[in-house]
């Protein structure tokens, strides 16, 4: 079952609707917000969600050297605003009423105030589908495999 065949179990709810909106209505890149995905699906330990980021990044071009840094976040492969998005997106993750000082200082200094409010909504939307298809045992198609293995 695909994530878009478990949200049509539940369309009242309007899971996918949710998502896509998440996904036109922000203001960021779209790269941008591939790496934030990305940066949360890696810190949950989603397969299927790391697997489906990193596809998306490489068809936008993204490359495997930029990609791969995404626990290397003080990498010259990203620009200050991708490392700041990054450390928070990773940081809202793993402890949200706990993020460090300094991120958080970073985080402020690169974005504004709307751009970070879609940053955490992109970062914790990604958290929720992560949940979801772990939860709901969602596999992982075999042409994606070699992405997180």
């Amino acid at each position: 079952m695909s994530t878009a065949c478990a949200f049509a179990h539940s369309e009242a709810l309007g899971g996918a609707t949710y998502f896509e909106a998440v996904a036109r209505l922000t203001t960021l890149s779209n790269e941008l917000r591939l790496l934030i995905r990305l940066a949360v699906a890696t810190a949950n330990h989603c397969r299927y969600c790391t697997a489906h980021q990193r596809h998306q990044l490489a068809g936008l071009g993204v490359s495997e050297a930029k990609i791969g840094t995404i626990w290397q976040p003080d990498s010259d492969a990203l620009t200050a605003r991708e490392r700041a998005a990054i450390r928070f997106a990773q940081a809202i993750t793993l402890d949200a009423s706990g993020i460090p000082e300094l991120v958080y200082a970073d985080f402020v200094r690169e974005f504004t105030p709307q751009e970070r409010v879609e940053v955490a909504i992109v970062a914790t939307s990604m958290g929720m589908l992560n949940k979801l298809n772990d939860g709901l045992r969602v596999p992982l198609e075999s042409e994606f495999e070699p992405l997180v293995t």
